[in-house]
């Protein structure tokens, strides 16, 4: 008699698996609450952005089904001289998102030159976020500023108790406008470290600073390139440093949380995402005329000869690896208790092929879709807004399984081998029909299933399964793909 592993495992053994992946070390990881999951993208509409522009994102973002964007109101560029608020490229930016059929998620951020450090000017900024939040009545949801513990964002001394005590006044400046106002919590840097992104000594400042009960849903974003979503050691980069796996990275997160007593609360990534830029060794300098053969060479995919580069940088990953970390990352945060997940970015610069903020989009300048617009369109597909995760049905092994209840009731089930360059022939044992049977970038794939039995070839791309209630693996076999 054939031996299966039970893909929906009880509460219990789910206990001991999380437990493996990094969670607490005694099985006993905080509840999550079983809120509706969403996907947004950042920056699909911003200020900056003519209006054709901002139409042309608008609705690529919607034939991939997003319809949620997070976007700057920034204080620096709104309120350049102290008292005066240029306001014009705002309203043009929400009522083609309102036209659009795009909803916001405000973020209220930026210290101008003229109130840096932003502890020193609260009153200031109170005013500014009381006007903004007013003079924009059908944005529901405002992030309070964006990685304040770096300089760049906060300016001067970037400090957790000041930034405490920011979120504590704004929060309750804004439910003084309206209390039905969705309130999230700044989105620390993670600074892409050796612990996946938590931010550490800062954060947990702050929830010594008090801010209990001042925001509606807490906020990261846990940058971790070169790293793939599930690993702690990068074998493509010997260099890189281990790092923790994401669960492990929103574990600690929700234990402040609970902790705090606002465990109950939601846990949004408002900011993440991965960049395919060149990894550099400098020094040496960058001119022009190489930045533009550079780019020449990976428009045809041609090796960079001479090459200069200014510093040294982490690399980025592959457009494939891309679209393949996407899922993997997303829905390995909801599973380890994200709510809401807003992708950066929509689009690409691609100037720079060493400045990594040149690379994160799932479009190339030119409206082209890149793999991670077609990974993005088919998770949406399989796991539409307010599916609910199944969370004690994960599986790490002999393949990663996440799974969820979708709105229109059917289980969503989403499976993959987290080893680079690996693929695992396995036989399976399903429950139900399989309504849907697609990859990681949309396509269909043909899965017989012959007395609830199936063979699926997993790999590093998801494999997505729509309708079934359970899935079951025998024993895999492994084999190496070839570069």
């Amino acid at each position: 008699m054939k031996q299966f592993v039970r893909i929906c495992a009880t509460a219990a053994t789910a206990a001991a698996m999380l437990s493996a992946e990094g969670w607490a070390a005694d099985g006993a990881a905080p509840a999550i609450p079983a809120h509706g999951v969403d996907v947004g993208v950042c920056a699909a509409v911003k200020a900056f952005m003519d209006e054709a522009t901002m139409r042309k994102n608008a609705r690529l973002i919607k034939e991939a089904g997003v319809a949620f964007v997070r976007t700057d109101f920034q204080w620096r560029g709104i309120e350049k001289e102290r008292g005066t608020y240029n306001f014009d490229k705002h309203d043009m930016m929400t009522r083609v998102a309102r036209e659009e059929g795009i909803e916001l998620l405000g973020l209220i951020s930026h210290t101008p030159q003229w109130a840096a450090p932003a502890q020193e000017h609260f009153d200031e900024w109170l005013a500014f976020v009381e006007t903004t939040v007013k003079r924009y009545p059908t944005v529901r949801h405002w992030e309070i500023f964006n990685e304040p513990n770096l300089e760049s964002f906060w300016g001067p001394k970037p400090d957790p108790a000041a930034c405490a005590e920011l979120v504590r006044l704004t929060y309750k400046k804004i439910k003084s406008i309206d209390p039905t106002l969705f309130v999230v919590f700044p989105g620390l840097a993670g600074g892409n470290n050796a612990t996946g992104g938590y931010p550490g000594a800062f954060l947990e400042g702050i929830f010594k600073s008090g801010i209990k009960g001042a925001y509606d849903a807490m906020s990261l974003h846990p940058y971790r390139h070169p790293h793939a979503p599930e690993e702690t050691h990068n074998e493509s980069d010997p260099r890189a440093p281990d790092k923790w796996p994401v669960l492990k990275t929103m574990e600690a997160v929700h234990e402040l949380m609970a902790n705090d007593g606002d465990g109950d609360k939601q846990f949004w990534i408002t900011e993440f995402g991965f960049p395919t830029h060149i990894g550099t060794q400098g020094p040496g300098t960058m001119g022009d005329e190489f930045l533009e053969s550079a780019k020449k060479a990976l428009q045809d995919n041609t090796p960079i000869k001479d090459s200069k580069p200014a510093q040294k940088t982490p690399p980025g990953v592959t457009e494939t690896e891309q679209g393949d970390f996407l899922p993997r990352m997303i829905l390995l945060s909801f599973q380890g208790g994200a709510d809401h997940f807003f992708w950066f970015t929509a689009m690409s610069q691609e100037k720079n092929p060493y400045d990594k903020e040149h690379w994160f989009g799932i479009l190339h300048p030119d409206y082209r879709p890149r793999p991670a617009y077609f990974a993005l369109k088919a998770l949406k597909s399989a796991c539409p807004a307010g599916s609910v995760m199944a969370r004690d049905r994960f599986r790490s092994a002999p393949a990663y399984c996440v799974s969820w209840k979708r709105p229109d009731r059917k289980y969503g089930w989403a499976l993959w081998i987290a080893e680079r360059g690996v693929a695992k022939k396995l036989k399976a044992q399903i429950m139900g029909v399989v309504e849907e049977c697609f990859d990681g970038l949309g396509e269909s794939v043909s899965l017989s299933v012959d007395q609830g039995e199936a063979a699926l070839a997993l790999s590093g791309r998801v494999l997505y399964l729509v309708g079934p209630e359970s899935v079951e693996f025998a024993e895999a076999k492994t084999r190496s793909i070839r570069p």
